[in-house]
């Protein structure tokens, strides 16, 4: 196992210079693995959401294997590994939480999954056209904080803006949301 360790160690650091044949050979070797360990860790995942996750993992590895350190054991590349795709499980439901959330302030009335499925599709045709309307900085506001989970200190670092102006701008954007997503009543 310590071979296998030092191997992913190794593709790691190369994977941070860019190198495309490190990250094929990493996600061979991962991409099983990462599925066992999500499907063992967390009961209510299906064999398709694993995969999806796990290839989702792989690619945050490849886009941040310049910050892997691995400073203290070979091993620590399958345990970053690991808690990429743990942090990716959690912001997943964190973002059907929010979808959950949605449907719920709206009050749509469903009778049936073939209507269920039409009402979601309407929401999300209205949410589309609502993040269109923003304005490009609007818009990477509400991808940071929503899809990247920053902070509205890490917003506000990023736009040099302050804390509260961050703030603002969020809520101001919510509440046009709302008045956007809107469903008229029969």
């Amino acid at each position: 196992m310590r071979g296998h360790s030092e191997n992913l160690h190794t593709l790691l650091k190369q994977m941070a210079q860019g190198n495309q044949e490190a990250f094929a050979a990493f996600y061979t070797l991962m991409h099983p693995r990462l599925c066992h360990y999500l499907l063992y860790s967390f009961d209510d995942l299906t064999q398709e959401e694993a995969e999806d996750v796990a290839s989702d993992a792989l690619m945050i590895a490849w886009q941040r294997a310049h910050q892997y350190r691995g400073e203290f054991a070979a091993a620590s590349a399958q345990r970053w590994v690991f808690t990429i795709a743990r942090r990716e499980v959690y912001r997943l439901r964190k973002a059907a939480q929010r979808l959950t959330a949605l449907e719920k302030a709206c009050n749509l009335p469903v009778a049936s999954p073939w209507e269920e499925t039409v009402a979601r599709q309407d929401i999300l045709n209205r949410w589309q056209d609502f993040l269109a309307s923003l304005s490009p900085r609007e818009q990477e506001i509400a991808y940071l904080r929503f899809q990247q989970d920053w902070t509205l200190e890490q917003i506000a670092g990023h736009f040099q803006v302050s804390k509260p102006r961050v703030h603002q701008i969020l809520h101001r954007m919510l509440a046009r949301a709302r008045r956007w997503l809107e469903i008229e009543a029969p």
